[in-house]
């Protein structure tokens, strides 16, 4: 008899079993299971809740310009929401002072150049 397959004992047809059968058939009970199980249904929860979450912040940032847009990712919202701990406004909130930041001091365009120079400056300063 082919497995996940139970015969009915009245008709002689085979019936499928359901999964909660199948699992128990191949490890009845088992505590590591029901802990897996339940490990993946509440990941699965928490993703779907997140990618709802990023949804809703990325509706209320509205448009935003090309060179802005790269720092809002999914990850990047998502880094936002678990900063402020899933709360939709606060994480809102950062990822705005956060894009007005990027705008005003321009991270992106620091140069290691421009560092190692800066850096001479002050340690020169501090030898005279």
């Amino acid at each position: 008899m082919s497995e996940g397959v139970k015969r009915s004992s009245s008709n002689g047809f085979e019936k499928p079993l359901t999964t909660e059968h199948q699992q128990e058939k191949v490890c009845p009970s088992h505590p590591l299971v029901t802990f897996v199980t339940s490990y993946w249904r509440e990941t699965f929860k928490l993703v779907t809740l997140s990618s709802m979450q990023v949804n809703e912040v990325r509706r209320l940032v509205g448009p935003l310009p090309e060179k802005l847009s790269i720092y809002c990712s999914d990850a990047s919202i998502e880094r936002h929401l678990r900063a402020r701990n899933w709360n939709v406004k606060k994480a809102l909130k950062m990822l705005k002072e956060t894009l007005k930041w990027r705008v005003a001091y321009k991270p992106e365009e620091i140069r290691w150049v421009h560092w190692h120079f800066f850096s001479f400056l002050i340690i020169s300063s501090l030898c005279e």
